[in-house]
């Protein structure tokens, strides 16, 4: 048992908790803007990268980490392993690299789980 509260991403990849979370890294030129990447994630990446067919976009914008930083995030919907999913996932850029965590689970469970997938997600920063 742990005498102190498990790190977040712990929970976020916790089929317990999200039957699909997720980190991934994408490497990009320098000059590619994290808001330019996520614009197009859903249409181009989500399904190649995770796995995820019949993806649809649902709604996207901005949030404020916890760090401080203004994010772009998706939200989405698609099938993973013969289940729909919903999904939210945020980006963070570093140098060449744009990181992308997200969590996804079933339509039925989405509005009581999205108050945790919002701490979750902004909770998201890069350690050096």
């Amino acid at each position: 048992m742990l005498d102190q509260a498990a790190p977040l991403l712990i929970i976020a990849l916790d089929p317990t908790f999200f039957p699909n979370g997720a980190v991934a890294k994408f490497e990009v030129a320098a000059d590619t803007k994290v808001e330019d990447f996520a614009a197009t994630f859903v249409a181009t990446k989500l399904g190649a990268a995770l796995g995820f067919t019949n993806v649809k976009p649902m709604t996207g914008g901005t949030m404020t980490l916890a760090t401080g930083v203004t994010s772009p995030y998706v939200m989405f919907t698609g099938d993973k392993s013969g289940y729909n999913m919903q999904g939210k996932g945020v980006f963070v850029k570093d140098g060449t690299a744009i990181y992308y965590m997200q969590c996804a689970n079933f339509p039925f469970m989405w509005d009581d789980t999205l108050k945790m997938v919002d701490q979750i997600l902004g909770s998201f920063h890069i350690v050096k």
